[in-house]
């Protein structure tokens, strides 16, 4: 009986993840003078976003992470860049994080060599609030010119 209450218990944990909204908007920019892309997310009241660079990155919550498709077309240059995260000791996690709340800027130097190069991007990232941490995994297709 305990496992069945268990399973039960995990199925409907599982089922309320996945109907919950996302907390957070992409929007994604080619800024072509710069040569960059701009991803800007909008992050709902109360929740967080972890940065690309954490403090403890193999400790805590998960950071973001963008994962750009191999494309002849298109030449990604360094790393990513991010607007400045604040920066807490967290007694959940037990370590230093840094997150954003609101809105949050990440840059992405690129060279499009090809005109018309179709560039897939697959954001992986955690979202906290008070009550629970989400996971979630987006993916974006962007079809950049010279």
């Amino acid at each position: 009986m305990k496992i069945i209450f268990s399973s039960f218990l995990f199925l409907i944990s599982i089922y309320l993840i996945n109907g919950q909204d996302n907390p957070v908007k992409w929007d994604i920019i080619h800024n072509i003078e710069h040569q960059e892309l701009e991803f800007k997310a909008t992050i709902d009241n109360s929740w967080h976003l972890y940065a690309v660079h954490l403090p403890n990155p193999n400790e805590g919550p998960l950071p973001t992470e963008f994962n750009f498709s191999e494309n002849e077309g298109i030449k990604i240059i360094g790393s990513i860049s991010e607007s400045k995260p604040t920066s807490v000791f967290d007694t959940n996690f037990g370590v230093q994080v840094s997150y954003f709340e609101t809105k949050a800027i990440f840059k992405q130097k690129i060279e499009v060599l090809k005109n018309n190069s179709l560039l897939e991007i697959k954001i992986a990232y955690m979202v906290c609030n008070e009550h629970m941490c989400i996971p979630f995994d987006d993916s974006f297709e962007l079809n950049l010119t010279l």
